[in-house]
């Protein structure tokens, strides 16, 4: 009967001891093995099953993948040969250990094990350790910021501009706000709260080196109110942050200021709520 090798990704990044021991069970019969996806970081079985037809081939690949209990993200069966044919054809990727992955991102050895663990970070465990492909850690990288925190939009004193925000001008209605630089550039996330003197920032950011820099707040739907040659902000919105790259110099008014630590942490800009750019032929 010919032989069929089935590659199934279930919907699961459930990857500590006891659950790869679970599995491990389902697909032993079966010559299989458990390993981590490299893309994406879900669980993902590989093993073999005899069948007349390759129809035949994936309804029982994936009936012994939903006996474990997940539900299957994804899955691909081929005839043995083929199966091995692309594997071999395909060029096996160049991997580092954790500590190696550590000290290429500037973080602890626990840190890295926290984002594999978390799935943020594709890994496969080898023995009683971790392989990551070295594109992967390299991409990851892309993705470390810094924290950083200060006062973006200060409430009452009138500015060397002559302009001033009333106390209670400034809504945020965004839980999570967009952090721009110069060239308009997303390259952060950021959370306000309301303070005595102002509302504050704080999130994570990338391209800037510790140290304190300028911020300019966007304001939409702003509404002002004129007094001679004094500008009075009485209602808007913060609705973006933009951070001036240049420490010498003063953004426009609120002069405001954030200052970025040395504490490194993992960018994720999904919780932003931006418009989604559509485009037609």
């Amino acid at each position: 009967m010919p032989e069929y090798n089935a590659r199934i990704e279930l919907d699961s990044r459930d990857f500590d001891e006891f659950a790869v021991d679970v599995l491990t069970d389902v697909v032993d019969e079966f010559s299989g093995t458990v390993a981590r996806a490299v893309h994406g970081g879900r669980v993902e079985l590989l093993f073999t099953v005899p069948a007349d037809t390759l129809r035949m081939a994936a309804i029982t690949a994936m009936s012994v993948a939903l006996t474990t209990g997940h539900q299957i993200y994804a899955a691909e069966v081929l005839p043995t040969d083929e199966f091995h044919r692309r594997i071999d054809a395909v060029r096996v990727p160049e991997l580092v250990s954790v500590p190696e992955a550590a000290e290429m991102l500037a973080v602890s050895r626990q840190a890295v094990l926290a984002q594999v663990q978390s799935g943020k970070l594709p890994a496969t465990k080898v023995g009683d350790t971790w392989a990551i492909p070295r594109a992967a850690v390299t991409t990851h990288g892309e993705q470390i910021a810094r924290r950083f925190e200060g006062l973006a939009v200060p409430v009452g004193p009138v500015s060397t501009l002559g302009q001033v925000i009333d106390e209670d001008a400034i809504d945020v209605h965004r839980p999570a706000l967009p952090v721009f630089n110069e060239r308009n550039e997303l390259v952060g996330v950021a959370t306000a709260r309301r303070e005595n003197d102002g509302w504050h920032v704080h999130g994570r950011l990338r391209q800037f080196t510790p140290g304190e820099y300028g911020v300019v707040p966007q304001i939409e739907h702003e509404q002002v109110s004129y007094e001679g040659d004094l500008r009075r902000t009485t209602r808007g919105i913060l609705s973006s942050v933009t951070v001036v790259s240049s420490t010498d110099r003063e953004p426009t008014f609120p002069q405001a200021r954030i200052t970025v630590s040395d504490r490194r942490t993992h960018l994720d800009l999904s919780s932003l709520d931006l418009p989604k750019m559509v485009s037609y032929p």
